[in-house]
């Protein structure tokens, strides 16, 4: 870990060389900087790198602390809002005696059944709980239908689909045609969560990201590069424990 000084704080980074070209810079949500940097890259130049994009630098830490401040964290009461497909839809839930729990979604209504006698923190990780597995049972519908739809529109064709809990990857498709989806594109809007099934069908193709790569994805999806920027402008935000105020 190395600091540097920005404005009137210090500001701690990270660097993982590699044998890479170029210099890379990224913040994540966690507002931990990492710079990526070839592996002949000295501390001098990455320090002058920094201090080139002091400017861009303190303007993405402070948007990512607005984005925190902003958060809504989620308790799974009644009158909350849970997101699916890009909207905001309401959570209603009824407490029982029993042992009872499950969740669901009809007729516009997310719907949790728990036992009230459960409280505190074990109340809200069961609640999460069953809320998580009623959203990879959604995505896992959802994504096999517009796997099924694109797939015969591009004509390929696809082994098998899993429905991973990925930290970075919204999607990746194997040699074997197998194809993992992000869970979390559930609560995206449909358009992205078609983009990225066009993405993975497309790799089907070309196994790469080659200039006819993009050329297959944008046949079939027009507008693909709106909803690149949607994924990583937003992308971060598809959290079962927190919600933005809005999307």
């Amino acid at each position: 870990m190395k600091i540097f000084q920005l404005e009137d704080r210090i500001i701690q980074y990270n660097v993982v060389k590699s044998k890479r070209k170029t210099l890379e810079l990224s913040i994540n949500e966690k507002k931990e900087i990492v710079i990526k940097a070839p592996n002949n890259c000295s501390n001098e130049y990455i320090h002058r790198f920094l201090q080139d994009r002091q400017q861009w630098i303190a303007k993405s830490l402070e948007e990512i602390e607005n984005r925190i401040s902003n958060r809504v964290y989620l308790e799974f009461k009644t009158g909350e809002r849970l997101y699916y497909l890009g909207k905001s839809y309401p959570l209603v839930v009824e407490e029982e005696r029993s042992n009872r729990i499950g969740a669901g979604f009809e007729e516009g209504e997310f719907r949790l059944v728990i036992p009230a006698y459960l409280k505190g923190e074990a109340r809200k990780e069961a609640a999460k709980d069953i809320i998580l597995q009623l959203y990879r049972k959604m995505a896992k519908n959802i994504l096999k239908e517009r796997t099924n739809l694109y797939s015969r529109l591009i004509g390929v064709t696809v082994n098998r689909i899993f429905i991973k809990d990925q930290k970075t990857l919204w999607g990746s498709c194997s040699s074997k045609n197998n194809i993992n989806y992000n869970w979390k594109l559930v609560m995206a809007p449909l358009e992205v969560l078609d983009y990225v099934v066009v993405h993975e069908l497309c790799h089907i193709i070309h196994r790469n990201h080659s200039r006819d790569y993009w050329l297959q994805v944008e046949k079939y999806m027009p507008e693909y590069k709106k909803w690149v920027k949607w994924l990583k402008e937003n992308g971060s935000s598809l959290q079962i424990e927190w919600q933005p105020n809005k999307l």
